[in-house]
């Protein structure tokens, strides 16, 4: 039970994680500087729900 738990939270890590980058990438679109901001943030959110 708790392997599925660990897995889902690392699928849902990966999902942000990339949800993130996505972002960022939108950032090559002038005057998105909330979006750096909220895809920085979904970064670091997946990477600690990944480690975690």
């Amino acid at each position: 039970m708790w392997r599925r738990c660990r897995c889902t939270n690392r699928i849902i890590g990966y999902i942000l994680f990339s949800l993130g980058i996505a972002i960022l990438l939108a950032l090559l679109l002038p005057g998105f500087f909330w979006w750096f901001i909220l895809g920085f943030a979904l970064i670091a959110l997946g990477i600690f729900i990944i480690c975690h």
